[in-house]
């Protein structure tokens, strides 16, 4: 026998019900209410459109944008809503300061950036200013070897046998071209073509977006925890595992 009684399968019911509820109260969100919605507004019917739209995103918002005719619509995903705007509105956001909209603002709220990279990107960003002007004004000096890469990683990654059709993981191949282009610039040979260096460029990129999903399903509850001061929080994890029950029978 297991042990195990009635009254702890109730108990265990009863966790599964509250649980999305309480995770769904504590990720809050935006005061959205004024923006028509795809599908259902209320959770837990919204979240049957978040998985069509997982799964099609496409037709969804082809079908809302020619019924609501180029106005606002918000569509549901797992942890928060995507606001939809038409052709009227684009011109006020692109005129819009950094102070009313901030693409590093967003990134920051969305990726949890401070946290799970680090506040330093943020407080000293030099590196967009870099991004975004010494590789244009250097284009034409960084092409051949950018051409030289692309078309090195093509042989050797697709090894392409005469007229031979063969199967390739098109996601990871992508990734692996494009991290060594833009790494020929950034490092050169022959770390670009490092296996652990385009792993390691990859999977972090990866790990950061994954992570930040999980958090922003708990958004209220993490930035409680986010607040708190180191000392604070250590305490808290202690106490935490120390009254967790072993799982040793009575």
């Amino acid at each position: 026998m297991t042990g195990i009684s009635s009254t702890d399968y109730t108990l265990a019911a009863a966790i599964c019900a509250t649980v999305p509820a309480v995770a769904l109260k504590l990720s809050g969100s935006s005061n959205l209410d004024y923006i028509p919605s795809v599908g259902y507004s209320s959770w837990p019917l919204s979240s049957v459109i978040s998985f069509k739209y997982a799964n099609n995103a496409a037709q969804i918002l082809q079908e809302s944008y020619a019924k609501h005719k180029g106005a606002p619509f918000k569509v549901p995903i797992l942890n928060r809503w995507i606001v939809v705007v038409g052709r009227q509105h684009l011109g006020d956001i692109k005129q819009s300061t950094d102070d009313e909209l901030s693409l590093i603002e967003a990134a920051n709220g969305s990726a949890k950036v401070d946290y799970l990279i680090g506040p330093e990107i943020n407080s000293n960003p030099y590196h967009i200013s870099v991004a975004r002007i010494h590789p244009a004004r250097n284009l034409g000096l960084y092409y051949p070897n950018v051409k030289d890469e692309v078309h090195a990683a093509f042989e050797e990654l697709l090894d392409l046998k005469d007229n031979v059709w063969k199967s390739v993981p098109a996601v990871q191949t992508v990734w692996e071209i494009v991290s060594r282009a833009s790494n020929r610039v950034f490092v050169g040979l022959p770390l670009c073509r490092d296996d652990g260096w385009i792993d390691l460029n990859s999977r972090f990129a990866v790990d950061v977006a994954t992570d930040a999903n999980i958090s922003n399903m708990f958004r209220r509850l993490t930035y409680v925890f986010q607040r708190m001061p180191p000392t604070a929080m250590v305490q808290f994890m202690t106490t935490l595992v120390c009254s967790t029950p072993s799982g040793s029978p009575n």
